[in-house]
């Protein structure tokens, strides 16, 4: 679940992972030649800090690897804090991804909750 990480990169990484599973074909360097950027910018990406791909790039990226729009939002939303660095800024995102957070969670308790009622009957 995307929601329990708070570091987008992370999140991209599993699901690159989770994607070859099924892929084999799938690879970084496909990735980025699919993105249009070079494959060793796109290993940066992964593995520097403070390299991140522009809103563009990460758009097509998070759309190459299938995420639904409420996930594509919070994964912008990590992006932002990632790269903010005035503190009020940063105590908003905090305050707007924890809420994101636990919105996810009730959510997944009432999913189970439903279906262990309907079991039930």
């Amino acid at each position: 679940m995307i929601y329990n990480h708070i570091d987008y990169k992370v999140i991209l990484k599993n699901k690159i992972k989770e994607l070859q599973k099924k892929r084999s074909s799938l690879t970084m360097k496909l990735i980025a030649t699919q993105l249009g950027v070079q494959s060793t910018y796109f290993s940066k990406f992964f593995n520097q800090e403070k390299t991140h791909l522009n809103d563009d790039h990460l758009f097509l990226l998070v759309k190459i690897l299938e995420f639904c729009a409420e996930e594509i939002d919070y994964i912008f939303l990590l992006k932002a804090f990632s790269l903010s660095q005035e503190k009020i800024r940063k105590d908003f995102l905090l305050i707007k991804i924890e809420a994101c957070r636990k919105e996810k969670k009730l959510n997944a308790k009432i999913a189970i909750s439903e279906r262990t009622r309907m079991d039930d009957e």
